[in-house]
């Protein structure tokens, strides 16, 4: 059996909606896409390429995954934008993680809180781990995708840009 990387990454800085029902539509800002910039470099020094990238479907999260891609030499080629990780529960995200195919040993998702840092925590069997924006959080597990469970991770990293 082999290993499998998961590393959760909360999207970068975005401007706040500028009125109800906008959150989907939020830019990043200028030190947003900076933060980008410098976790893409974090994750090609620690990491290297993904074999998939799952992301969000709002704008800053797929801006974030651009960047990303760009910077930490990426296949763009490999993201998965989907409607599921949209202010998913992490019951939610948990299903779409545990969906991902057995051929993928890395996978980078991108996404939201309070999400990402339960789940974080879940897979941990640890409390809910905080992640401010560009967080990041390296998983590592033996078990297949469809197999994830409470406690079924190890962590291998926690940090954010800058």
């Amino acid at each position: 059996m082999s290993i499998r990387t998961l590393v959760l990454l909360r999207h970068a800085e975005a401007d706040r909606a500028p009125e109800p029902g906008a959150d989907h539509a939020r830019e990043l800002t200028p030190r947003g896409r900076e933060q980008a910039r410098q976790v893409a470099q974090k994750l090609r020094d620690h990491h290297g390429c993904f074999d998939h990238m799952l992301v969000s479907s709002a704008r800053r999260t797929r801006a974030t995954a651009r960047i990303v891609a760009e910077h930490a030499g990426i296949d763009p080629a490999t993201a998965e934008y989907t409607d599921d990780l949209y202010e998913a529960d992490p019951y939610e995200m948990l299903v779409r993680l545990r969906q991902t195919p057995e051929h993928i040993h890395s996978l980078l998702l991108i996404g939201h809180n309070p999400g990402l840092e339960i789940v974080a925590g879940w897979l941990l069997d640890t409390p809910p781990l905080p992640m401010g924006t560009a967080s990041v959080v390296s998983l590592q597990t033996l078990d297949a995708w469809a197999s994830l469970d409470r406690g079924s991770c190890q962590r291998s990293g926690h940090g954010s840009a800058g």
